[in-house]
């Protein structure tokens, strides 16, 4: 699973980005706009629309033998279609949006955690997030985490935040990287 996900994250490499849309819950009052202009809170993911391929739709995942038991992951705009709460809201013209849009994603890098979840005797990584840099030298992370306290609540979540400024990406990435989600056979059994 995680080996499809990566595969699939670096597929956006050197796609030049057309548009975004926005992936609220209906009733929530979600909004696309960024928080002071830093970071967005969505509860289904973002779509982004790219040049010359297919949409993809950067979401919060969840596989009991694999993540923690969320982490972020790539899906195909139509897996998503079917969510009966889903609200999309076009982003491509608001800000901090329309700085990515017509810029090629030059790079991507994966962050991860380590966890035992679902086995207490296995270890494996969990993607909580996609760094993504632009052409035109702007960065963007993606990462399924918790909304409202994400610098403080480190396990993953089924929610997606969207991070623009770059001394919080640098700060999330660093409050994460000594971050180990352990488990005991009763936790996992219980949950």
């Amino acid at each position: 699973m995680q080996n499809k996900n990566t595969k699939q994250f670096n597929e956006i490499i050197n796609s030049r980005v057309e548009g975004f849309t926005f992936c609220g819950m209906r009733g929530c009052n979600g909004s696309p706009v960024a928080m002071d202009g830093i970071y967005v809170e969505a509860t289904w993911g973002i779509i982004f629309h790219l040049a010359n391929k297919n949409d993809i739709v950067l979401t919060w995942c969840e596989d009991n033998q694999v993540g923690d038991p969320f982490f972020i992951c790539v899906r195909p705009v139509e897996r998503c279609m079917d969510i009966g709460s889903l609200e999309l809201q076009d982003a491509t013209s608001l800000t901090p949006w329309k700085n990515y849009v017509d810029q090629t994603v030059t790079n991507l890098a994966t962050h991860t955690y380590p966890t035992n979840y679902g086995n207490s005797e296995r270890w494996h990584d969990v993607t909580w997030g996609i760094e993504l840099d632009f052409s035109n030298s702007r960065k963007m992370l993606i990462g399924a985490l918790h909304h409202g306290d994400f610098e403080q609540y480190l396990t993953c979540a089924d929610e997606v935040v969207v991070i623009f400024d770059n001394e919080l990406i640098l700060s999330v990435i660093k409050t994460r990287s000594s971050f180990r989600s352990e488990w005991s056979d009763y936790e996992t059994k219980s949950l």
